[in-house]
């Protein structure tokens, strides 16, 4: 099967994002070959992966700076409290951050298409 080609107007409609947010993360994923540009008369974008082979991990993290859900876990420097070594939240949220790691990693674009084909029908 082709891969669809989409336009940039088009994808900023659909992820309801500026236009200048969709560039960059359309240049971090290109170059991390997740997409790639299609010039001529249907000028877009399309996936250089099958869409099973691509998880919403993989986008995320070039989407954000950081995944994790408090910053006390991208650094421990970043604790208000100064008590990083010794919190008892922190390794709470370090578990509930590596649950969701997980499930990103385990979901693929295709099933975020088949999803998206679900509510539409």
């Amino acid at each position: 099967m082709e891969k669809e080609v989409v336009q940039q107007n088009r994808l900023k409609k659909i992820m309801c994002v500026p236009s200048e947010y969709l560039s960059k993360l359309t240049k971090s994923l290109r170059l991390s070959c997740i997409i790639e540009t299609v010039q001529g008369a249907n000028e877009g974008y399309k996936l250089s992966k099958r869409p099973e082979d691509i998880t919403l991990y993989d986008v995320l993290s070039l989407a954000e700076r950081s995944l994790n859900i408090n910053s006390c876990i991208d650094d421990l420097k970043n604790c208000s409290r100064n008590a990083a070594d010794t919190c008892p939240v922190r390794g709470i949220l370090y578990d509930i951050n590596n649950e969701f790691n997980i499930k990103f990693k385990s979901i693929t674009v295709q099933n975020l298409l088949d999803r998206n084909n679900n509510v539409n029908n």
